[in-house]
């Protein structure tokens, strides 16, 4: 699908996840680099901020379907996975990680298809 790259202005076919076109992903990436290589203090509390958006993002998405697992009722965050009742889960975040489908998660408005399990209840449906 073609895209118009917010950055220079090109259109070009590149993955709905980002709004700039390969060219300018690398040089921004580049630069973003050169930066925290030269100002370690700004990392650390960029680092600092990205990790407690991601938490309040999972926490928001856990509150909605539930802070136990659905099955044995274990309630320890750290160990909570959701559950695609339907079989995308693979699908649905493939190539983008927890946190980006955690967003997506949000963005869909909490869809039916998931459910709260733990790790130990996760791997047992994931094995039968």
């Amino acid at each position: 699908m073609l895209k118009k790259c917010t950055q220079c202005g090109v259109e070009t076919d590149f993955d709905e996840r980002f709004k700039l076109c390969d060219h300018c992903r690398t040089y921004y990436r580049e630069r973003i680099a050169k930066y925290r290589a030269t100002n370690p203090e700004f990392y650390i509390k960029e680092k600092d901020s990205i990790n407690k958006k991601n938490a309040a993002l999972k926490q928001r998405v856990f509150n909605h379907y539930g802070l136990r697992c659905s099955r044995c009722g274990f309630d320890d965050l750290r160990c909570l996975h959701l559950h695609h009742t339907n079989g995308d889960g693979k699908r649905h975040r493939f190539g983008y990680g927890s946190t980006y489908s955690y967003m997506r998660i949000e963005k869909e408005g909490y869809p039916d298809r998931i459910i709260t399990l733990c790790a130990n209840c996760h791997a047992i449906e994931h094995s039968i």
